[in-house]
């Protein structure tokens, strides 16, 4: 079994009466996870994926990268000649492509936020759209880049890109702002071994003390919670209860070294980094209520849930909700 794939090119200059060449691009000596692809306007070949080793099945938790193909391709070989443009310490692409004249526009995960960034043939890199946003779509022409993106008091809106920043095209949260939206507070705590665990804690509005707790337990496990509006966390907030959601080990958004931290290693610093989150977050607010504190998540999350209770006991309740349970078999 590989989770590899790999590009080809048809020549369609071959004669009419001809099959069109058939060009293998990748699929050598290195595997990729890819899930974009362009050309660029020199004739190169751009691509978004992820480095899956020479057996094509070391996926976890290898971010997407950006590469660029500019050597001639040839009809029956593969010349392994992509370059890797982004360092997987640093960079976590999400799989969008844009190739324009000025290079190619990514989006990089990086805690809990994803910025458009520029990033050239030579890997300079040029950050287009930062801050408190997650950039989810883009479509350039001329010189007009556009993006849809979504924020702390949004479900998506579509923006201008220019060199003073992203303006925004719509409001289509307008009415959701006006019904109410509970600030996040970002939070770093530190682990038990020195490490930082990151999130974000959504507290009831009326500051009154003896809130309950969720410990909310994001899938994946390399994927992250960001900073954007999320309906869950509002309705919980809004019937009275404390969030509390971190990136453990495991997340995506926080480089290579972080990803891959529980690779052969599930319930181990994941469950720690949620557990001194959680012991943070308590520590930090008076108002939630210590002794009545329930965990749940999904798939992943689940995983971890399951996990968490077996092997800390301070939880009112618990749901594991379609959980992988079972590593060994993928199931």
């Amino acid at each position: 079994l590989t989770l590899a794939n790999d590009i080809f090119e048809l020549d369609l200059t071959t004669p009419a009466e001809e099959p069109p060449a058939l060009i293998q691009v990748t699929g050598g000596l290195r595997r990729y996870g890819i899930s974009s692809i362009e050309y660029g306007p020199g004739g190169e070949l751009w691509f978004v994926g992820g480095d899956l080793g020479t057996q094509g099945v070391d996926f976890v938790g290898r971010g997407n990268q950006l590469w660029v193909q500019d050597a001639p391709l040839v009809t029956g070989t593969i010349t392994d000649a992509a370059r890797l443009l982004t360092d997987p310490n640093t960079f976590d692409l999400d799989g969008e492509l844009c190739v324009t004249g000025e290079g190619a526009l990514v989006h990089n995960l990086e805690r809990g936020r994803v910025h458009l960034l520029r990033i050239t043939l030579d890997g300079a890199v040029s950050p287009l759209v930062t801050g408190d946003v997650e950039v989810h779509g883009t479509a350039a022409g001329g010189d007009a880049i556009v993006v849809a993106y979504t924020g702390p008091s949004s479900m998506g809106e579509l923006g201008l890109v220019t060199p003073s920043g992203l303006h925004p095209l719509t409001d289509f949260s307008a009415a959701l702002r006006g019904a109410g939206v509970t600030p996040l507070e970002e939070l770093s705590v530190t682990a038990r071994d020195g490490g930082e665990v990151h999130g974000w804690v959504l507290t009831p509005i009326d500051q009154e003390e003896g809130h309950p707790v969720l410990l909310v337990i994001h899938g994946g496990p390399f994927t992250q919670w960001g900073v954007s509006f999320f309906d869950e966390a509002q309705v919980y907030v809004d019937a009275g209860y404390a969030v509390v959601m971190c990136n453990p080990r495991g997340s995506a958004g926080y480089g290579e070294a972080h990803g891959r931290a529980i690779r052969q290693l599930m319930g181990t610093v994941d469950f720690t980094d949620v557990i001194d989150f959680l012991d943070g977050a308590l520590a930090r607010h008076p108002m939630l209520d210590g002794a009545r504190v329930g965990v749940m998540g999904g798939s992943y999350g689940g995983y971890l849930a399951a996990w968490t209770i077996a092997n800390d006991h301070r939880f009112a309740g618990a749901i594991v909700e379609r959980g992988y349970l079972d590593p060994e078999t993928f199931v």
